[in-house]
């Protein structure tokens, strides 16, 4: 994971106009989306909206929405790219307008393999994410 911390800093500096939003597109995509969560638990379900060029929540003919859903604006700076408190294999990748990411290697097998996996998931978003909870009976 050190050598994937310097490859941040080396791409990064070489290349940090557009850096920052070309990885969110890689891990995300470009297109806008809904994501829903199920809390069986807690018997509850949340919806996100992940909208970036303002094609969720249109008016369907002559209805118009009630909820505003803002546009989420992508990073554009790298803040820091450290390793999570007490692991050497999970990195924590943060940028600006709230992205964060964590990055956890590894082999996914029991056995000893050649073969390595990155784990990445989205553990930081804007303030301005959309979400709705929603309680089941």
């Amino acid at each position: 994971m050190v050598a994937v911390r310097g490859l941040f800093d080396r791409v990064y500096k070489a290349n940090s106009a557009g850096f920052c939003s070309n990885l969110l597109h890689y891990l995300i995509g470009k297109e806008d989306f809904y994501k829903v969560i199920l809390n069986r638990k807690e018997r509850q379900v949340q919806i996100e909206a992940f909208n970036f060029n303002k094609t969720l929540n249109q008016p369907a003919g002559d209805q118009r929405s009630l909820t505003q859903i803002k546009r989420l604006k992508f990073p554009a700076q790298l803040n820091r790219v450290y390793f999570k408190k007490d692991s050497q294999n999970t990195l924590l990748v943060e940028m600006d307008e709230g992205w964060q990411i964590s990055m956890r290697v590894h082999n996914a097998s029991s056995r000893l393999e050649q073969s390595l996996k990155l784990d990445v998931q989205l553990v930081g978003v804007p303030r301005d994410l959309y979400r709705e909870l929603i309680v089941i009976s």
